[in-house]
């Protein structure tokens, strides 16, 4: 039996990468701090990263997948338009009373407190 070691599969990585709050939406794109060191930007429109892995290869690497399940679980707010948690957004409905917001506009807890909609 050799040395080598078993590594987890590139998608799986970039999940725990994303669940150790690794990636951040920043200037119209995502930066993912690497498992070693070094911060690497991602494009998700070019499905670009400026890893060495994913320069090397041109194929996917953690990054791209630490990204991809960001951007999944995110939504820009409707009032700021900050990238938020998804399940941190609050939904507007027709009585909310505000006319800054339309009915099903998701809007993040500061933007809600500010609107006089929580």
């Amino acid at each position: 039996m050799t040395n080598q070691r078993i590594q987890e599969p590139r998608p799986l990585r970039g999940v725990r990468l994303y669940r150790n709050g690794a990636v951040e939406h920043k200037d119209h794109g995502w930066t993912v701090a690497g498992q070693h060191n070094g911060v690497h930007r991602v494009s998700l429109q070019r499905e670009t990263c400026t890893c060495m892995d994913h320069t090397a290869r041109k194929a996917p690497c953690v990054h791209i997948y630490a990204a991809l399940v960001a951007r999944a679980k995110t939504r820009r707010c409707s009032g700021c338009s900050e990238p938020t948690n998804r399940r941190d957004l609050i939904e507007v409905t027709e009585d909310h009373g505000s006319l800054t917001f339309y009915d099903g506009d998701q809007i993040c807890v500061e933007c809600a407190g500010n609107h006089g909609i929580l």
